[in-house]
């Protein structure tokens, strides 16, 4: 960073502030870039990444999901990945069945986010899919198409996409905001505010929601929660779930809107340990 600076003939006493992600090389407790910075120039004013933030945001709340959820994601993704034959006879199904004829997507690794677009290509082709696995798994068994079907064939699997296909437009809409070029950090802290609030207003009693600060919101007070049956989860799970409800059960359907409520509880919590809103260039 100083070279640069130095070949461009740049003192570093212009320096404002930095900005970046929150890798430990950027912004780690002992020798980062940001702490360096800050003991040569201590009126630097240190801004982590928002955009960064929210992924760490929706990669804890996804912790409350099954794990069978990003699994089939990955699995779908490999078993294509690996042959152009199966990718070849996968074709046939989509031709038939009218779906577009698109590869599946792979989730990067380190953007959790970045699942969003998986999901919805796995939406888009799940008929084709649980038929074009059903025919696999009985000509090839084998463990991972046993395991690809059975969680096809599960429709809480769909509903769980459908969720979280909703959620993750949500927190992407946001980091899309953000990825502007041009500088929107006076936008941060209602951004914010917004965020928290459009995410508490889907479990939470409306009049809690609009009379306190979102920074004060307690998601885990079950007594400012709606009731279970009333919690959103967005329309293409809330329409799945109603279609299963009754050859699930109540018990089952239950579980499941908890799971869902766990990760918004979950995506508060997160966000509120990440954002200090009483002073928006203090993110935590």
């Amino acid at each position: 960073m100083k070279e640069t600076f130095l070949q461009h003939n740049i003192p570093m006493r212009n320096i404002i502030g930095y900005s970046s992600d929150t890798t430990n090389v950027m912004f780690g407790q002992y020798n980062s870039v940001s702490q360096l910075l800050k003991s040569e120039f201590s009126y630097v004013q240190l801004v982590k990444c928002s955009c960064h933030l929210i992924h760490l945001v929706s990669s804890h709340a996804a912790l409350k999901l099954p794990k069978g959820v990003e699994d089939l994601c990955r699995d779908v993704y490999a078993h294509f990945s690996r042959s152009s034959k199966r990718q070849d006879v996968y074709k046939e199904f989509q031709a038939f069945f009218n779906a577009q004829p698109l590869k599946i997507l792979s989730p990067a690794h380190t953007r959790w986010l970045s699942l969003q677009e998986c999901v919805n290509r796995l939406l888009e082709q799940f008929e084709a899919l649980t038929r074009y696995f059903t025919l696999t798994a009985n000509e090839d068994p084998s463990h991972s198409n046993d395991r690809i079907l059975a969680s096809l064939q599960n429709r809480f699997t769909q509903a769980y996409l459908e969720f979280l296909s909703y959620q993750l437009e949500r927190l992407n809409a946001f980091n899309r905001l953000f990825q502007s070029e041009r500088p929107l950090l006076h936008m941060l802290k209602p951004e914010i505010e917004s965020l928290i609030k459009s995410i508490a207003c889907d479990f939470m009693k409306i009049d809690i929601v609009k009379s306190t600060s979102p920074n004060k919101l307690n998601p885990t007070d079950v007594n400012q929660h709606v009731p279970l049956s009333e919690t959103y989860v967005g329309l293409g799970a809330t329409a799945t779930i109603h279609e299963i409800a009754s050859v699930a059960g109540k018990a089952d359907v239950d579980n499941f809107l908890t799971t869902c409520k766990n990760f918004l509880i979950e995506s508060i919590l997160q966000i509120q340990s990440r954002f200090d809103l009483d002073d928006p260039l203090k993110i935590r």
